[in-house]
């Protein structure tokens, strides 16, 4: 190993003060001669100088007022969304409306669930219907005005159907479901004429 060799490893420890004196008096010796190792030296300073931490107690704020002047005046850039904001910021008229907005359908939503539900409940033909109430059939190949005939001679309105097996529900007169179903089952184009409720005559 040459002289050389033996002294470049040490050179961060010569710069750091920690070689003991043997080798600190080698290397300075070698160092002292030696053109590359005095620019390495030189460089690992300057390395040394440029990574060393702030000094305690230092003052950012004074630090960056000291700076800003050498970076020269400079517009800061304002984008299009903080320019926005900022006219948002400076018209506080949108607020009120957006406030008026908010009320309203705060409103109409509390209408909406004030309001009495519809009624929507599936009722099967098996359901308990309202008196007067009569399934009624007709001949496939009845048409639709003589259908309409016999409904309107017996007061009768269509209140479901057609099912599956091309039944109607038929509401009637209360007071005359009887009479009804009679005048219905002696209809042509009646096939069925049943009441639903038990206290219809069937």
């Amino acid at each position: 190993m040459t002289t050389h060799q033996y002294a470049q490893p040490m050179l961060p420890w010569l710069l750091a003060g920690t070689l003991d004196d043997a080798d600190l008096a080698a290397v300075e010796q070698h160092v002292a001669g030696c053109a590359q190792c005095q620019a390495d030296l030189a460089w690992q300073r300057q390395l040394r100088a440029a990574s060393a931490p702030p000094a305690s107690g230092c003052d950012a704020d004074r630090a960056l007022a000291a700076l800003l002047p050498r970076l020269g005046a400079q517009a800061p850039r304002v984008g299009m969304l903080a320019r926005w904001r900022n006219a948002v910021a400076a018209n506080d008229a949108w607020l009120r409306w957006a406030a008026g907005a908010q009320l309203a359908v705060i409103a109409a939503l509390s209408l909406l669930l004030l309001r009495p539900a519809a009624d929507t409940d599936y009722r099967a033909l098996g359901a308990a219907p309202p008196s007067g109430s009569v399934v009624v059939t007709f001949r496939p190949d009845t048409p639709e005005r003589e259908i309409r005939r016999i409904l309107q001679a017996n007061n009768a309105r269509v209140v479901d159907g057609p099912t599956v097996t091309d039944a109607y529900v038929l509401a009637l007169p209360a007071t005359k479901t009887a009479a009804a179903i009679k005048r219905l089952r002696a209809e042509p184009a009646v096939t069925l004429a049943q009441p639903l409720t038990a206290g219809d005559h069937p």
